[in-house]
């Protein structure tokens, strides 16, 4: 959250555009350059974070769900997914 580049806004019209266009993003991050489990996406409810998880599964992509009193098991490949409240 703290370290990186900056967000990048990016308005869309629809959550299945914004969806789609997270999966895209995520795909065209270069390999050697980031790893996909120093991915993270914070969702504002517990039901964003089924939709996220089920769209960039879809998609291809690993993710792994981060549990409210769960340590993150950084052996697991995958982006994380969880809510701000986590």
């Amino acid at each position: 959250i703290f370290h990186g580049p900056a967000p990048e806004l990016v308005s869309c019209k629809s959550e299945a555009e914004e969806l789609k266009g997270l999966a895209a993003w995520i795909k065209a991050q270069p390999a050697n350059k980031i790893n996909i489990s120093e991915i993270g996406v914070l969702c504002s409810k517990r039901d964003d974070v089924e939709r996220v998880h089920d769209e960039l599964s879809a998609a291809g992509i690993e993710t792994v769900l981060l549990q409210t009193g769960h340590a993150d098991d950084r052996s697991l490949s995958g982006v994380r997914i969880t809510t701000m409240h986590r």
